[in-house]
């Protein structure tokens, strides 16, 4: 899969991109804590710049901190991009499918709902609280 860094033309696979030191099998796993993983991946952004990634396993995951391109990509959902499909298929298992995990047809009036609920002025209303 090629991807194209923000503001170049010039196309990487994503095993062009720098990574944290992981180990065999597990990848980075072991190095994310669930309630330290977002300072980790903070840290990261910092040490190998953005995009990046870093393995769970075999699977490659990527890091991006370039807010268009994060619009642009939820913009193009579901048609364009969608979750990793295990998320979905789990999620359905246990009864719990929702916004953060369907896709295609019956994600797109739970998106509706859920960008109303997450408006400025929704926002705005509640941070006092």
């Amino acid at each position: 899969m090629a991807i194209a860094s923000a503001g170049t033309l010039k196309l990487r696979e994503i095993s062009d991109l720098p990574a944290p030191r992981g180990l065999p099998l597990i990848g980075n796993a072991h190095q994310l804590t669930p309630s330290r993983a977002h300072l980790i991946l903070e840290r990261w952004a910092q040490e190998l710049g953005t995009p990046y990634r870093f393995q769970i396993g075999s699977r490659p995951v990527t890091v991006w901190d370039d807010t268009e391109l994060c619009h642009s990509i939820m913009r193009e959902r579901p048609n364009g991009y969608r979750r990793y499909s295990p998320i979905e298929e789990n999620l359905d298992e246990m009864g719990s499918n929702g916004v953060f995990s369907v896709e295609g047809a019956a994600w797109e009036p739970q998106r509706k709902l859920v960008m109303q609920a997450l408006s400025v002025a929704h926002i705005k209303a509640f941070y006092p609280t």
